[in-house]
């Protein structure tokens, strides 16, 4: 589990990681999208800054198409 929680704290405090809307069913959502060890990963919050989930997508551009991801900018850009 630990393993678990630092990889998302790495994806989350990288500048570089990019930054995405997900509305859905009227709600919003926000997902951070980094890559660690040579694999993407994506890790999805609600509104309020609760962790849902993380995963690394087997293919990330088609599962952030397919469920309609909005990309805001990049961890820096969003935080400035």
């Amino acid at each position: 589990m630990e393993t678990y929680n630092q990889l998302i704290r790495a994806v989350v405090h990288a500048p570089e990681s990019l930054v995405y809307h997900y509305p859905v069913g009227g709600q919003h959502y926000y997902a951070v999208r980094g890559t660690i060890n040579r694999s993407e990963w994506l890790v999805i919050f609600d509104a309020q800054g609760i962790l849902e989930t993380a995963f690394p997508p087997t293919d990330m551009p088609r599962y952030l198409d397919s469920h309609g991801f909005e990309y805001v900018g990049t961890g820096e850009e969003v935080l400035s």
